[in-house]
């Protein structure tokens, strides 16, 4: 509707694909704080932080970690 009224439309895209798998979380959040307003940034940060990763295999469940690397791939 902004578009068709004329209006500027601005779009933040946040690719979280295979790229991110060992980028450190620290400078990807320093980043954020360089280039995107606060709101949208301390819910980017929140999504992303303090995240926990299990593998299951065969039925077993690994313990669950820390996931200080990266970014959980297929979240929901």
């Amino acid at each position: 509707m902004s578009l068709t009224n004329g209006n500027d439309v601005l779009l933040y895209l946040v690719d979280l694909s295979a790229s991110f798998d060992w980028l450190r979380k620290d400078i990807f959040f320093k980043t954020l704080k360089d280039t995107i307003n606060l709101d949208l940034r301390n819910i980017i940060i929140d999504f992303l932080s303090e995240r926990k990763i299990t593998v299951e295999i065969d039925g077993e469940n690994s313990s669950v970690k820390s996931l200080p690397l990266g970014f959980v791939q297929g979240s929901i």
